[in-house]
């Protein structure tokens, strides 16, 4: 069957402080019925097929800040989000054919938490010089805990990644070199 949502979202966008910091802030709830999963196949034992799952939700909120510093030098920003993804209900069979019900537990694949921070600091150089400004930045990434399948005995402990950067503008060309773990 068809999935079918009603989403629910109340935000704002705040800019504060003569606009050295932004911020969006929302709160959402989200109904589905007829979800659709990917899950093993019950027939063969391995492939994947798409099945309905009754009815689920999801509700969290998200947080996002920008922001500069230093007369424009120093640009950041920082993002978090929590969501609660439940089914309300979803019945299936196990293994052995035996009725099982996944009421209440984690809606598979999304993260209970994200997040993220970065910054970027701009070093100008002299107006003679052919390099007009270097950028060096850095920033960190994380999500967690995920789980894999409805029964949620197996998931994705949280974990971050690293990453750094540094821009080199020579006007009209920027030479980005990017690292990440």
């Amino acid at each position: 069957d068809p999935e079918t949502t009603w989403n629910y979202e109340f935000g704002t966008r705040l800019s504060l402080f003569g606009s050295k910091l932004k911020a969006d802030v929302a709160l959402f709830y989200t109904q589905i019925r007829n979800q659709q999963l990917s899950v093993m196949s019950p027939d063969y034992g391995y492939g994947r097929v798409i099945v309905n799952a009754g009815k689920s939700y999801s509700c969290g909120a998200e947080l996002s800040l920008r922001g500069n510093a230093f007369n424009n030098h120093l640009l950041w920003g920082a993002n978090y989000s929590y969501t609660n993804a439940r089914f309300k209900e979803y019945d299936d069979y196990d293994d052995a054919h035996n009725p099982v019900s996944y009421e209440d537990q984690y809606v598979p694949f999304i993260p209970q938490h994200k997040f993220s921070l970065n910054g970027d600091y701009r070093i100008g150089l002299n107006d003679g010089c052919l390099l007009h400004n270097v950028l060096l930045g850095a920033n960190v990434a994380g999500q967690g805990k995920t789980y894999w399948e409805a029964d949620n005995q197996e998931y994705q402990k949280f974990y971050a990644t690293l990453g750094a950067h540094a821009a080199f503008d020579f006007g009209t060309v920027v030479v980005d070199l990017w690292g990440r773990n």
